[in-house]
């Protein structure tokens, strides 16, 4: 009955689709960084990532990318068909690689929020042996007893489970999961997707799956896989289990971001280009992070500045943060890159206006119903009070911003051929949250 007071309510008000725009890609996507640990590097140096702690890996294969640019009159960017051309080439001449990762034509991905930190694991799951006190410090064979955790086994984006399953005990052992997040919700509460207090990372598993579908041939969600890896004269096929989804290492690693049209985006940035003006740093090695270090806190940076981030920004570093800002060693200080001028638009965005098109109207209403009552804090799903579940009080935000502008709107949106007499629509709007309204408080007495 919900469902149907709600379409009937759309029809009424006279929501109508509208074909994307596309603008400039050019550094539309940029990796922000990507982990070339490898072993217990991080462990024996004293490091660890504030959101993955002090693991063995550093959380194994992942990269991190934002959004830069958006498409034209939207606040959010269309990712469907962008790669990822990534290779990698051992010094020592035992292994090689190559591959691709393609963004599917997912819902996820047709409308990512300006500023969006896209976070991509290889690993589903990791768990690892504790090393800390009251635990014997040489638990993982480490005769320092710097502490941290070694790995003890994981499942990877073949859906292929590695090592002793996890003990259920957090004495002995702590499991990490990557598993897929696409939530994006800056009012979320803290400890949401792996990131305290607001959410402008979408964690994404690259092996994300139909339940049951796992091993070779597997039918992704969110990407599709192609290359080869070369160890030792053997060469195996990406999406088997030698071989993985992707690499991300500290043997020579580059990229190359391009979008739907095949043009570039940004690239080719990386280790191997070092000495002709492709990477500003010196060797990356086994216990660091290749990252994007500028516009830090206090430098004042524009979005301008973003948007022309250079080959030579990128460093070879000791730091990592998952989801979050890089940061960097200044002097004897430390810099923290400045995402603001990425994300101030959000700041005049109505809380109605679930789909940050600039104006509250039918088609926020269309959101909310589409997924009336759904658990989970994603904002462009409709949740637009950031509580956890779609209901009557999203829709009350919504009233009182009804037609209210804010952020960058779409040519026409705000016309009279598009959004019905506002008169109409408020009464049509404020009927529909009354009476969601008084059933939601009927549900929950």
């Amino acid at each position: 009955m919900r469902r149907n007071l709600i379409t009937v309510s759309l029809v009424m008000l006279g929501v109508c689709a509208q074909s994307p725009a596309f603008g400039d890609s050019t550094n539309s996507l940029i990796m922000n960084q990507f982990n070339a640990v490898s072993g217990g590097s991080y462990l024996d140096s004293g490091k660890f990532d504030p959101r993955l702690g002090r693991v063995e890996g550093n959380g194994q294969n992942w990269l991190q990318l934002l959004t830069t640019k958006t498409d034209a009159g939207k606040n959010t960017l269309n990712l469907q068909g962008y790669e990822i051309d990534w290779s990698y080439n051992k010094s020592d001449g035992t292994s090689s690689g190559s591959g691709v990762i393609k963004f599917s034509n997912d819902p996820v991905w047709s409308n990512v929020p300006l500023g969006t930190a896209i976070t991509i694991n290889e690993y589903q799951k990791v768990w690892y042996l504790n090393d800390t006190p009251p635990n014997p410090p040489n638990i993982d064979g480490d005769p320092t007893g710097s502490g941290g955790m070694q790995r003890d086994g994981g499942i990877d984006g073949l859906g292929v489970q590695h090592g002793t399953p996890y003990s259920n005990d957090p004495n002995l052992e702590t499991l990490i999961n990557f598993s897929s997040n696409t939530a994006w919700n800056p009012y979320a509460p803290a400890g949401a997707n792996m990131a305290p207090g607001p959410n402008w990372n979408i964690n994404v598993w690259a092996g994300q799956g139909p339940a049951g579908n796992v091993g070779n041939n597997y039918n992704y969600q969110y990407f599709t896989f192609s290359g080869s890896v070369t160890k030792n004269g053997v060469t195996s096929q990406i999406g088997t289990e030698a071989a993985g989804l992707f690499a991300a290492n500290n043997d020579n690693w580059q990229f190359t971001i391009k979008d739907s049209h095949g043009n570039t985006v940004q690239g080719p940035i990386g280790e191997a280009l070092k000495s002709t003006g492709g990477w500003g740093g010196n060797g990356v090695g086994s216990g660091e992070v290749g990252k994007l270090q500028g516009f830090e806190v206090g430098s004042n940076p524009t979005l301008a500045d973003w948007q022309n981030v250079q080959r030579t920004n990128y460093f070879d570093g000791s730091s990592s943060r998952y989801g979050g800002p890089t940061e960097w060693t200044v002097g004897a200080g430390t810099a923290t890159e400045d995402l603001s001028p990425l994300r101030n638009w959000f700041n005049d965005i109505r809380p109605g206006d679930v789909n940050l098109d600039g104006i509250v109207n039918g088609q926020d209403i269309a959101l909310a119903a589409s997924s009336w009552l759904q658990i989970g804090t994603n904002l462009m799903a409709g949740d637009a009070n950031g509580d956890g579940i779609i209901n009557g009080q999203d829709i009350a935000l919504m009233a009182s911003d009804w037609l209210q502008t804010g952020g960058a709107p779409a040519p026409g949106f705000a016309s009279a051929a598009a959004v019905p007499e506002p008169a109409t629509c408020l009464l049509c709007l404020v009927g529909i949250a009354v009476a969601l309204g008084a059933r939601w408080r009927g549900r929950r007495v």
